[in-house]
């Protein structure tokens, strides 16, 4: 596979060339303030590295990935005012640095963007319809998990299944997103929506991932445990209630007090209790069977080099949840990650 640094700085240089042309006096700055930390880059990656499995030359793929990345951008920003979240890439969030209302129209613009960056392909006017569809649906798809994990908290009972249906939801629909694209590309060798479809697994491997960082790892923030302290319902909250359903009270109520109010040494008392509990090694066990559920897709069989990168990536995804715990048993699979310089 040919390596994708250079196109992936392409995606940077088209993201900032888009919001240049698009945006002006204050928003232009603060959109280009937010742009400005950049990322993994994650989708846009999936986008090209993907493409290039079904046949598509990076290049092609570079307005369709910097469309990807853009659409995340503004889930990030509008995600992190929803939250309160203050820190975002190891700085103040976007909402900190310039108000509220100032980062919901930053999102707002970059929500509206990407089909201006698929303008600037080489693409047929066919295929541009097709992959703005594509974009809208996942878009609104992902606005829809979002609501239901903030739905979650108060629902009658919290369970694997609601949180998988909103975290396909929340995360799962952009790299389905990046899939659908790369086949549309590709001149739809397999169908859309089965590749899509399998996609939407390793959105969830990545959500448990994230979760477990967010408690145990590094997401450049000043203090672990966000979603503790923001009243999420994690990964780790729905497992440790299968297996302790005599402390859904305790640890609700704690989900429900005002992040202000939420102390250092609770948090910290919650992150010792799941790790003795086995319920940290029950969410990273849920990630591997994800992880092999993907692996034995059968809407797959017929594309075998994007079925064996995407469980490469689902890999180094769960690398990221072993390097966090210090389980020894994700070594090879740490190997494997350092050796793809993926970082977080």
């Amino acid at each position: 596979m040919q390596d994708t640094s250079a196109i992936l700085d392409g995606v940077q240089k088209l993201i900032e060339e888009v919001v240049e042309e698009q945006s002006w006096g204050v928003l232009g700055t603060i959109t280009a303030d937010h742009l400005s930390t950049k990322g993994r880059f994650f989708r846009a990656r999936i986008a090209i590295e993907g493409g290039q499995c079904l046949g598509v030359a990076p290049e092609l793929s570079l307005p369709f990935a910097a469309a990807c990345e853009l659409v995340h951008n503004a889930s990030l920003i509008h995600d992190d005012v929803q939250d309160g979240d203050g820190e975002r890439r190891g700085q103040s969030a976007l909402w900190v640095k310039h108000g509220f209302e100032q980062a919901i129209t930053a999102g707002d613009l970059l929500l509206m963007l990407p089909f201006l960056a698929i303008d600037k392909g080489s693409y047929s006017d066919t295929v541009k319809w097709q992959l703005g569809r594509c974009i809208a649906s996942r878009a609104a798809a992902t606005a829809c998990g979002q609501a239901m994990e903030f739905a979650m908290l108060g629902a009658s009972g919290i369970d694997r299944g609601a949180y998988e249906c909103a975290a396909q939801g929340k995360t799962g629909q952009l790299f389905a997103m990046s899939v659908e694209g790369a086949n549309i590309l590709a001149g739809a060798p397999a169908p859309s929506d089965a590749l899509s479809g399998a996609a939407l697994g390793l959105g969830t491997v990545f959500q448990i991932q994230d979760d477990v960082v967010d408690l145990y790892g590094n997401k450049g923030r000043l203090k672990p445990g966000g979603d503790l302290r923001e009243g999420k319902v994690s990964a780790l909250v729905v497992a440790h209630l299968e297996q302790y359903p005599e402390e859904t009270d305790d640890l609700l109520g704690l989900l429900r007090t005002p992040a202000k109010e939420t102390t250092d040494e609770q948090v910290a008392k919650w992150s010792a209790r799941f790790r003795e509990s086995g319920t940290l090694d029950a969410v990273v066990d849920w990630g591997e069977a994800l992880l092999d559920a993907l692996r034995c897709d059968a809407r797959l069989d017929g594309v075998p080099a994007l079925r064996d990168y995407l469980a490469k990536m689902g890999e180094r995804l769960l690398a990221r949840s072993y390097s966090s715990v210090g389980r020894s048993s994700g070594a090879a699979v740490l190997s494997a990650a350092s050796a793809s310089g993926i970082r977080s």
